[in-house]
């Protein structure tokens, strides 16, 4: 970012900022990933209010990148 070097991402966890320009696509070449990301939380975290509300604020931002909700 801000002419720093060039990093390797996914769409994902690029897209705001190759949205808001702090990030330029270079090329045109896509690799499709072969890892999934999971959302874990510990036993003793499971129905705590602030843990519910990350996990609902992450599913939903994925939801506004991919279109999809997640589930």
């Amino acid at each position: 970012m801000n002419g720093l070097g060039i990093v390797i991402g996914d769409d994902i966890l690029c897209a705001d900022a190759l949205k808001c320009g702090d990030l330029t696509k270079v090329g045109d070449t896509l690799r499709p990933g072969r890892d999934d990301y999971w959302l874990s939380a510990h036993p003793d975290m499971r129905g705590d209010r602030i843990a519910d509300k990350f996990g609902a604020w992450l599913f939903s931002e994925l939801a506004d990148v991919t279109g999809n909700r997640a589930t």
